[in-house]
């Protein structure tokens, strides 16, 4: 997660380095300064959300998992799927992968 948020704002800090640069130059602003506050003001608030999320949640649903894990005849576990639906005009095939 920590590593994502990282990617994702060092990334949409290139775009308005990059992409967005001559505009902000033409505007006198200094694109460098604009990327680099967006990418650290970006970053500190990804990691906020990611160490206060609640995760109550997450710790029962594994605890029930454990403790129910064999006793369903059907298979439920995590593995992908693959579908074919009919639909106007046509057929759909798709694959849903849980995780």
């Amino acid at each position: 997660m920590h590593s994502l948020n990282f990617l994702v704002n060092a990334g949409g800090a290139m775009v308005i380095w990059k992409v967005y640069g001559d505009r902000i130059d033409r505007n006198g602003g200094d694109p460098e300064k604009e990327a680099i506050l967006n990418f650290v003001t970006s970053f500190i608030v990804g990691e906020i959300q990611i160490l206060t999320q609640p995760m109550k949640a997450r710790r029962d649903w594994n605890a029930y998992e454990k403790k129910y894990r064999g006793a369903s005849s059907g298979n439920c576990g995590h593995h992908a799927v693959c579908f074919v639906a009919p639909s106007p005009g046509g057929i759909v095939f798709g694959a849903a992968v849980p995780f």
